[in-house]
């Protein structure tokens, strides 16, 4: 016994040394670390030298150029922000990065980059972002639903409207001292709603039903019963040209003039599930279904006659599943192509060249198109609750209305 524990009494006195050992090497300050450092600055901050397009830009569809030095050409590792939000980069290099603005409305933005090497952020710059694409008008109750609209002369909107699954006549939104309000246009007749509308240089709104015909709608009226004009087939949509004539179609074997004036109607042999109708100059441009397949139709207007007619644009080629609802044109001859797609626009331009507005950026699905006349915003209607007008900046403005006689 004895010697056990003197065995053990040689023992704890080592131990003891390793026990103090161990804490007094815990005890030493550990070997500097950098981000722990007051004085370590890291790489060269980033500087911003210089901001594509100066001063301001539109939210959402804008993309923006950010010139400077150091920057750090991995988007892991730089990041830009505006105020507090940190946006998307679509291009960089150790001297120019390029975003995606984002949806902030204001004048008073202000602009920074980090990088991860440094532990200073860039000089701030201040910038302004102008609304780009947002809500032009909601609608109060979810059962509210547009179906078709149009601009008169006096840049107020005019909305075909089903409530409840019923149509609810046409409903004029107008300016109130910048405030947009809605008021009854015309009441319901015996049209569930209209699939077309726009005004002729008479000043009288016209719309089209999906049946034979084209109907006048009066401010305080409830439509005729019968059509204004009838035709042999039905009529989805139609516009005015440069003589004043109208042009229609719809799902059937005839594109249709009419000729305000007598009322006489010449048809034109053309088979096309026809869903929208615009006119361009001495094009006409029909919207729809052709052989299978979602097109952009193009006849030339002589006359009363259509001649040249081809496809234009093959929009089943470009996206299989995209089906058209609309289609619309700019002063410039762009043709924009709403519809179903998770990109709700395809524009196609005067070259031919065809690509999605603003890509991954816009609410899909655009369902009718409205333009007032000398605005640079487009609008589009989409399917959801509540139905809202949503209006997009495209820099540029509408190819005449000539039923307005511009």
């Amino acid at each position: 016994m004895k010697k056990i524990m003197a065995n053990s009494l040689k023992v704890i006195p080592a131990v003891l040394l390793l026990m103090v050992a161990f804490f007094a090497g815990c005890a030493e300050d550990p070997s500097p670390v950098l981000w722990d450092d007051p004085t370590y600055k890291g790489g060269a901050a980033p500087v911003i030298s210089a901001i594509i397009p100066a001063d301001s830009a539109f939210a959402v569809v804008d993309e923006i150029t950010i010139t400077g030095t150091n920057f750090l050409p991995d988007t892991t590792q730089t990041s830009v922000y505006f105020n507090n939000k940190k946006v998307q980069i679509t291009a960089l290099s150790a001297t120019s990065i390029t975003v995606i603005s984002p949806n902030i409305v204001s004048d008073s933005i202000m602009i920074r980059v980090v990088t991860q090497n440094s532990v200073e952020m860039s000089n701030k710059v201040q910038y302004k972002l102008l609304e780009g694409f947002g809500p032009y008008f909601a609608f109060k109750e979810k059962e509210d639903k547009p179906t078709s609209m149009t601009f008169n002369k006096n840049g107020d909107l005019y909305v075909s409207m089903i409530v409840n699954g019923v149509g609810a006549g046409v409903k004029r939104v107008y300016n109130d001292n910048g405030e947009l309000k809605i008021a009854d246009y015309a009441p319901k007749g015996a049209e569930t709603n209209w699939s077309g509308l726009k005004f002729g240089r008479d000043g009288i709104l016209y719309g089209s039903k999906k049946l034979r015909g084209i109907w006048q709608i009066n401010a305080g009226v409830a439509p005729t019963n019968a059509p204004w004009v009838q035709t042999a087939g039905n009529v989805s949509d139609f516009d005015f040209d440069q003589n004043g004539q109208i042009w229609a179609a719809g799902i059937g074997a005839n594109v249709y003039n009419i000729d305000p004036a007598t009322k006489v109607v010449t048809n034109t042999a053309f088979q096309m599930e026809v869903i929208s109708v615009r006119v361009f100059g001495d094009k006409l441009l029909l919207g729809g279904k052709k052989d299978g397949k979602q097109v952009v139709y193009e006849f030339t207007i002589n006359g009363k006659a259509l001649t040249n007619g081809r496809v234009l644009f093959d929009v089943t080629a470009f996206e299989a599943t995209f089906t058209v609802s609309a289609i619309t044109v700019a002063s410039d001859g762009t043709i924009y192509i709403g519809g179903n797609g998770a990109d709700p626009i395809i524009q196609l331009t005067p070259a031919g060249t065809a690509s999605y507005l603003f890509a991954g950026r816009l609410i899909p699905t655009a369902l009718a198109f409205g333009w007032a006349p000398g605005s640079k915003y487009m609008l589009y209607t989409k399917e959801g609750t509540p139905q809202t007008i949503y209006r997009v900046f495209v820099g540029k403005t509408t190819a005449p209305f000539y039923g307005l006689g511009n």
